[in-house]
């Protein structure tokens, strides 16, 4: 009885360990709606705000667009097929799963939230309204891409410039381009803040799936089905 009663109190622990990071966040998230309309206010009237200001976040927005999806894609892609290099390919694939899966949830997700953008509504609270503010879909997307990215190049080997020890150089650079666009859209003042917040955990969820699944398939023989995998595969196969 007494092993049971111990097995049972270290399963509990183990579960409230593993479920503390997600608690966390949520909490977080929870927290960030009662503060919104503080920030949205800070924002709006930051000493910080001036051309050039405005001319940075214009150009990290783009991070957030399908764009760096797609030019990643097609030079992976390209490069699995003319080197023969499948690892290249399926962090393509991927990619490509990753972009579906976002922007496919992400786009069901504003149409049943309906929360109106800060500039619709003066009430951070205004859900159901036909808006689409919840969640950003540019903070989901730059965090699907920085998280694929981060998960397959985790560390990079920087000995040709003098450093002999492999540094997380991709995750660092992908996880704050992607943080700067969830800042972006508050700064814009398209988006509240928890929008941001839940765009940027969707899109590490997504990716993480995303590279998790991946590799399932990849490890089994099995693909994505996407057309650029039977092109290699058929390239492969005849060469």
């Amino acid at each position: 009885m007494a092993d049971s009663t111990d097995l049972i109190s270290r399963n509990s622990k183990s579960l409230l360990r593993q479920s503390a990071p997600y608690i966390i966040a949520i909490s977080v998230g929870g927290a960030l709606f009662t503060v919104d309309k503080d920030i949205q206010k800070e924002s709006l009237r930051s000493s910080l705000r001036g051309s050039d200001t405005d001319h940075f976040f214009r150009t990290v927005e783009h991070f957030g667009t399908p764009g760096p999806y797609l030019i990643t894609i097609a030079l992976q892609t390209g490069y699995g097929l003319l080197f023969k290099h499948r690892e290249s390919y399926f962090d393509a694939e991927e990619l490509a799963a990753g972009f579906v899966i976002a922007e496919g949830i992400t786009w069901g997700v504003k149409k049943t939230v309906g929360r109106k953008r800060p500039y619709e509504s003066s009430s951070p609270y205004s859900f159901f309204k036909s808006g689409k503010s919840f969640y950003s879909g540019h903070a989901v997307t730059a965090f699907t891409y920085a998280t694929i990215m981060a998960k397959n190049y985790p560390s990079q080997d920087l000995s040709f410039i003098g450093i002999h020890h492999d540094l997380p150089l991709v995750p660092v650079l992908m996880y704050g381009a992607a943080a700067l666009v969830g800042i972006q859209r508050v700064y814009k003042n398209v988006h509240w803040a928890s929008d941001s917040y839940f765009g940027a955990l969707a899109g590490y969820g997504f990716g993480t799936f995303a590279t998790y699944a991946g590799k399932r398939f990849q490890n089994h023989g099995f693909h994505l089905g996407y057309l650029n995998g039977l092109m290699l595969e058929y390239a492969v196969t005849i060469r």
